[in-house]
């Protein structure tokens, strides 16, 4: 590979001018106000400290490109970006500098080096640079090459892999079975009544396994976002918790919260942790104070939250000796999440609460943390906490011909679970992850009244069989009745229909 000079170039680069940097900057994260240091700056995310040093960053650049990159992701940290999202940036960027720093300084970043370095990584890191090279482009200044702009602006990104295709190959990414997220609440439990577990061990398991939190979340918990149902805080009665929404554009995480009430076990928990808390400063923990707020030694109150990603690692250490290895913190605690809206799905959630349970805004990505195979429904069994009972129970779509579609595109179709027949379709945007059962509770399906509805009553009346052959309660057995009862209903209206012409 040679070394790419301006000279040598075959086009001409964007040559603007390099606005002043700040000298001030304001964080989306806490709105506040930070003095830039090019050679570090310690800035508070949403889910801790981050040091951005932007001076070492770009020591593989020229001057000129070094001040273009410190310029671009000062821009971006200035009120636009949050500081996890530049972090990774600068990161990645770093990663991709790496690769040309022994051909001498770089002078601009070319459609070919970006190629180059695209072909030895995965769609995730691909989908970074291009984020930032993308975000560079639009603010017209050095650097980029007119061909890697157009290129940006006009290719797709690239796909990741589909969700069961990583759950079918890498073990720990598929959703647990039931026996073993009972397993491990076991352990979790043994280890607090052992007290090897504190109170502050054991609140956090307790909501990472029930509530599937990522460690961002629990990081951004306060004292102020537990709610209390009675005056008196003693009595024991289920809690309510705010939870903080994070990975949501230019807006910080405690601005928009879901409130969720949890179940006894986790309300349990919560009390006993505040008790200690309590114990421990001689008074009712002030509203600002970390949920998360013990030191190692539990000896000090701490004004931030512990990094609860290196509290995962200390504390899964005595649940893996118990039953087994449970990887990386990370996919573990995803792992929940995948868990926790499969068996919502499996009910037939419709995509509001699923979204509600995964604590998104969106139902965009709920695909991602889904699997509703045959086989994931062999070894799923829900327990739902009466914080997620707000399921519908009827068909809410209309029966429709194929030519009376609202939307005809192909990808509107919806299949039957053999996938050579077409059931119905989508008036929206398909959600790719809850179909055909889900797709009879949901207002925007419409069944074809020729469609092969029987088909999937099979499923589910096998599925109800198979739930009693198990032994398993009645619940469990009658838990499927309303979505029958709503695909019967379709199955009868259509019958009527035809007998009427």
């Amino acid at each position: 590979m040679k070394t790419l000079k301006e000279s040598q170039l075959p086009l001409v680069y964007i040559k603007n001018i390099i606005p002043a940097s700040p000298k001030r900057i304001k964080l989306v994260d806490t709105k506040s106000f930070v003095d830039v240091n090019l050679s570090n700056m310690c800035l508070e995310s949403d889910s801790g400290t981050v040091n951005i040093k932007l001076k070492e960053k770009s020591k593989q650049f020229n001057e000129t490109m070094a001040a273009a990159f410190q310029y671009v992701f000062l821009h971006a940290l200035n009120g636009r970006r949050k500081v996890n999202t530049v972090n990774r940036w600068i990161n990645e960027m770093n990663l991709f500098t790496r690769d040309y720093g022994n051909l001498g300084e770089i002078e601009v970043i070319t459609l070919r080096m970006f190629n180059e370095y695209s072909q030895k990584k995965g769609p995730s890191q691909q989908k970074l640079l291009r984020s930032a090279l993308l975000y560079w482009g639009k603010l017209k200044v050095h650097g980029i090459t007119e061909d890697l702009e157009f290129y940006l602006n006009t290719s797709a990104s690239p796909k990741p892999r589909k969700t069961l295709e990583i759950q079918n190959s890498v073990a720990y990414e598929r959703p647990f079975k039931l026996n073993e997220v009972q397993r491990i609440l076991s352990v979790v439990n043994e280890l607090y009544i052992n007290k090897k577990f504190n109170s502050q061990a054991n609140l956090l398991w307790r909501l990472i396994i029930s509530e599937a939190l990522r460690p961002s979340q629990l990081s951004l918990l306060k004292i102020c976002d537990i709610f209390y149902l009675e005056e008196n805080k003693i009595i024991e009665s289920n809690l309510s918790l705010n939870v903080p929404i994070v990975k949501q554009s230019g807006t910080s995480a405690r601005d928009l919260m879901f409130k969720v009430k949890l179940s006894s076990a986790t309300s349990r928990a919560i009390r006993s942790h505040i008790q200690n808390l309590q114990e421990l400063m001689g008074e009712y923990p002030p509203p600002s104070t970390p949920l998360f707020c013990l030191s190692e030694n539990e000896a000090q109150i701490l004004k931030k939250s512990i990094v609860i990603a290196s509290y995962i690692h200390r504390t899964k250490k005595y649940i893996s000796a118990a039953i087994g290895d449970m990887g990386d913190y990370e996919f573990f605690t995803r792992r929940f999440k995948h868990t926790k809206l499969t068996h919502l799905a499996i009910l037939g959630a419709p995509l509001e609460i699923l979204a509600r349970a995964g604590y998104q805004t969106s139902t965009v990505s709920l695909r991602h943390y889904t699997n509703l195979t045959d086989e994931a429904y062999l070894k799923y069994e829900l327990q739902m906490s009466d914080s997620h009972d707000e399921i519908f129970s009827a068909f809410r779509g209309k029966i429709v011909e194929k030519d009376k579609l609202t939307k005809f595109k192909i990808q509107n179709r919806i299949l039957a679970p053999d996938l050579s027949t077409e059931i119905g379709a989508c008036a929206e945007t398909p959600c790719e992850a809850f179909a055909p059962v889900a797709c009879y509770t949901c207002p925007r399906f419409e069944a074809f009244a020729d469609g092969a509805h029987k088909e999937v009553l099979e499923l589910l009346l096998r599925r109800q069989a198979l739930t009693a052959k198990m032994g398993l309660s009645g619940e469990s057995i009658i838990r499927d009745a309303y979505l029958i009862s709503a695909i019967k209903f379709v199955i009868h209206e259509i019958s009527g229909v035809k007998k009427n012409d």
